[in-house]
């Protein structure tokens, strides 16, 4: 479990391998974009291993889906997240 929020009572149970990084759902700090990229990693590799792999943030609104995102590393998938929704929907939107 990666886990960018940290409330009394919901951690993960006994067992399971958990890490901690907790960061605003704002600006990050040099430190906690470095903390991001190290939860990527985190979470690549366990997937590449089969294992399992939960990322969580206090409200799901930006911090666990950066994690994700940076986890997959899909080009395309990539593209459209720096290219924003509206502008993907007017390319796909020209067609071939």
């Amino acid at each position: 479990m990666l886990s960018l929020y940290q409330r009394e009572g919901h951690g993960p149970p006994p067992g399971v391998e958990h890490h901690l990084a907790e960061m605003p759902d704002g600006p990050l700090s040099e430190a906690q974009i470095a903390g991001a990229e190290r939860f990527a990693v985190l979470a690549a590799e366990a997937v590449r291993a089969g294992r399992p792999t939960f990322a969580r943030c206090h409200a799901g609104l930006n911090r666990s889906g950066l994690v994700v995102a940076q986890a997959l590393h899909n080009e395309l998938f990539v593209q459209h997240l720096e290219s924003g929704r509206p502008t993907a929907r007017l390319l796909v939107g020209l067609g071939p």
